[in-house]
């Protein structure tokens, strides 16, 4: 036995003999299915009985009736007043009887003899069900479930696991035919065995004790009363009253095991620190009472006072103590087993509290009728009763829920107000975004006890950027999420990083930068303009996975700090537009006052370039040159600014925009002689209603970008196309392209990437397409060049008021 546990071993009996009797298993479990399919629609006594004719406590409800037939551990005597030794007796009297409507039986009870008559029955397909079939099937999945839970994760625990299931499902699949047949009575003897190995599991599962690493006998103790029962019900099978002494003993200590392994998964979880450790005895303690409890307390009753109640009603919660005990020692994320538990306690408590209220008042409701109005029975007490239940349920739910969390959640209730306190504090006013951001990540790592949290803030379509963090990584690059999939990121629910990649929401090498810096956990901060960034956790460092509540709570705080940082930029750009305003008054004041000078200094250094020209003064003549060129550099930068700071609505008219690209491109034909030009200009191209200036403007902008980001003997490619009823204008370069992360920066003001440059170009040109009811996207690989594509509608005021009806919705 101990050769057979070490945990060397433990991986290879698979194939020795793990498989093999599997194998043997389902051997004698099909032998019995067909053994019992030979019963259906017989007739048969109305009970069970053992092979040495003790009525069996295997008895459906359904056929016992009190004291009107045998009971378990009554010994049959007498068949229709003919004396009986044997089963095969019996069954002979049996058969020359069975035509009879009922059979009269003398049994044994407590030293008395007992006469009954019982009506025969047919074996009918619900007897069968919950006579073969249930068990049977309660069998399968023992030895199913103690199979794979072996396969998927091989150790000592799962190795002990699968004998138990064995021998519990030998012991199910038999069952009917330890009745019947007597031909596997055997394996229905050897359930104290059973105790034995599920105390064995115990003191290895979920966590191997020093004590019981120091000792390895501790682990064998068991196994020394089940053997000798063992023993003694084999040797007594024959004789009816040791026989049923040591099955009742067999009963009582399978009680006792029930309390050892209860206590020592408890230990297990008081003692142990480590939080996977206390969830694994905190899911496998609930299977244990939930699949045992019933049938322990139905077995010690049945030993000591024989209620009349079948087998059948005590053995359905069986199945779910091997389903538990396999995903505790094979899962590393848990389903929320204190949810479970609180909820039960929760509904149990209000279902008590209500009973406990609705008989108070009607009592007292009885006890006013009685003395006011002489009435022993009124019909208005379950009226006013329902009334005041209806009335009361709500309050009274809410005030158990909340004392049951205070009292025994009290780390779950103190994280509930941890994340309340962090809501009004989010929700305030004094907080900047960054400090938002900052006290919302320092919290979260607080409150759950979490190695790292961080936030990932939305910038352009697709890409987020890391924005706070506890550690901050450094340099660390922008991730970015796939647009369009129906994932549960994009839907604002909270998933793994597993799950994204699993849904198409983030590829495999973006995900491999969050696991690089400690990343389980994506939540969501949704809006109603949908997901303005992503809170990203790691695990606890209790290493538990987050619970229902945990996840609930955080998406609440999580789409709060999302509104908050939304509104906090409102009123930034509001602000920033009113600064903007009064800097554009006075900036077009201070330019118009500077273009009246600039304009005399254009007009006299060409006077004094003619004169030097004149003289043949050439070094007056470059100075003169010189001058007349950086004054036109500065009329076009004030021109520049003025036109940003005060933007002129287009004038419109009837425009081809093939017409305005090839003016663009005459005009710009010396600028673009180092490149390779090539326009792919869709013919008989629909007219749109815009401002043929400004479109000219923003192909001059656009032209000239692509133009510097090119090297000598570059292509540039202009190609225009229509459908849907706009009009695409697609500016395309083979340049240098533009840096990851800087895309979205392009188009705000003053940020530019050439030395020299004021950074309006692009803003302007932005700001010239959105005006036309347009739109701008930009397109960048670095090393093999930039797509600007422009789209804009054919008809300004339709798609405006079309924009406008969709944003307003």
């Amino acid at each position: 036995m101990r050769f057979l546990f070490k945990e060397e071993y433990a991986a290879q009996l698979a194939p020795i003999i793990i498989i093999p009797l599997i194998a043997i298993a389902m051997a004698i479990g099909t032998i019995s299915f067909a053994n019992a399919l030979g019963w259906l629609g017989k007739p048969f006594p109305g009970f069970f009985y053992y092979k040495n004719l003790v009525v069996s406590f295997y008895q459906r409800s359904a056929w016992m009736g009190g004291n009107k037939g045998p009971r378990a551990y009554d010994l049959i005597t007498e068949v229709e007043g003919k004396p009986v030794k044997t089963a095969d007796e019996f069954r002979e009297v049996f058969n020359s009887n069975k035509n009879k409507g009922s059979i009269t039986y003398t049994v044994n009870r407590d030293g008395k003899a007992s006469n009954f008559a019982v009506d025969i029955k047919d074996l009918s397909i619900e007897d069968f069900f919950f006579a073969f079939l249930l068990p049977f099937l309660l069998g399968m999945f023992f030895l199913v479930a103690g199979g794979l839970v072996y396969f998927a994760k091989s150790n000592k625990a799962t190795l002990v696991n699968f004998f138990m299931c064995l021998l519990i499902a030998l012991s199910y699949m038999t069952m009917f035919d330890s009745n019947t047949t007597y031909k596997f009575s055997q394996f229905w003897l050897i359930y104290p065995l059973f105790g034995a190995i599920s105390a064995h599991l115990f003191l290895l599962f979920p966590e191997e004790r020093d004590l019981v690493k120091r000792n390895r006998w501790i682990r064998y103790l068991p196994y020394i009363p089940a053997l000798l029962l063992i023993l003694f019900r084999y040797l007594s099978e024959n004789n009816p009253s040791l026989s049923i002494l040591f099955s009742k003993l067999s009963l009582l200590y399978m009680g006792g095991i029930f309390v050892l392994d209860l206590s020592l998964l408890i230990v297990t979880y008081a003692n142990t620190k480590e939080g996977v450790i206390k969830q694994r005895a905190k899911i496998v303690a609930f299977g244990l009472v939930v699949a045992s409890l019933i049938p322990v307390t139905w077995s010690a009753l049945n030993a000591l006072w024989r209620p009349v109640v079948g087998f059948d009603y005590a053995m359905g919660l069986a199945i779910v103590f091997p389903a538990l005990v396999g995903y505790a020692a094979t899962k590393r994320r848990f389903f929320d087993i204190d949810l479970v538990i609180k909820k039960s306690i929760s509904y149990g408590a209000l279902s008590g509290a209500l009973v406990i209220l609705y008989l108070i008042i009607v009592t007292i409701v009885s006890l006013l009728t009685q003395t006011l109005f002489s009435l022993h029975r009124s019909p208005i007490e379950p009226v006013i009763s329902t009334l005041v239940i209806v009335v009361a349920f709500d309050p009274i739910r809410r005030h158990i829920q909340h004392l049951i969390d205070r009292f025994f959640y009290r780390d779950q209730y103190n994280l509930q107000q941890g994340f309340l306190e962090l809501g009004r504090e989010i929700g305030g006013e004094g907080f900047d975004i960054d400090e938002i951001g900052e006290l919302v990540v320092r919290r979260f790592c607080e409150l759950l006890r979490l190695n790292r949290a961080y936030i990932f803030l939305k910038e352009g379509a697709e890409r987020f950027t890391l924005k706070y963090g506890e550690p901050n990584p450094k340099d660390f690059i922008p991730i970015k999420f796939h647009r369009g999939t129906k994932g549960k990121l994009s839907k604002g629910r909270t998933v793994e990083v597993d799950e994204v990649i699993s849904n198409l929401e983030l590829d495999t090498s973006e995900s491999e930068k969050l696991k690089n810096i400690g990343v389980r956990y994506l939540i969501p901060m949704f809006t109603k303009s949908g997901v303005l960034g992503i809170i990203a956790l790691s695990e606890k460092l209790s290493k538990l996975p987050l619970s229902r509540d945990e996840i609930k709570l955080l998406e609440g705080v999580a789409h709060q700090t999302a509104i908050s940082i939304e509104n906090l930029r409102l009123y930034e750009e509001k602000s920033r537009d009113e600064r903007l305003a009064t800097r554009g008054q006075v900036a077009s004041m201070i330019i118009h006052e500077i273009k009246n000078p600039l304009g005399i200094i254009r007009v006299s250094s060409g006077t004094l370039k003619k004169k030097f020209e004149k003289v043949d003064d050439q070094e007056g003549k470059e100075l003169a040159t010189f001058i007349e060129e950086e004054v036109l550099r500065m009329d076009t930068t004030a021109r520049k600014f003025l036109s940003y700071v005060r933007p002129q609505e287009p004038s419109l008219e009837w425009v081809n925009i093939n017409e305005v690209i090839r003016k663009a491109l005459k005009t710009l034909s010396t600028e673009l002689e180092s490149l390779k030009v090539e326009t792919r200009l869709k013919s008989n191209l629909d007219e749109i209603e815009a401002d043929a200036d400004q479109l000219y403007q923003t192909f001059i902008n656009l032209i000239l970008n692509a133009r510097d980001a090119s090297p000598f003997g570059g292509r540039l490619i202009i190609r225009t196309n229509e459908r849907d009823g706009v009009c695409e204008v697609a500016i395309a370069d083979t340049g240098k392209g533009i840096e990851k992360g800087v895309v979205e920066s392009i188009f705000k003001p003053f940020y530019s990437g050439k030395r020299g440059g004021i950074g309006l170009g692009l803003t302007i040109a932005h700001q010239i397409v959105e005006n036309h009811g347009g739109k701008i996207r930009v397109k960048s690989t670095e090393g093999r060049g930039t797509v600007f594509l422009i789209i804009l509608p054919k008809r300004r005021k339709e798609a405006k008021d079309k924009w406008k009806k969709l944003f307003l919705s």
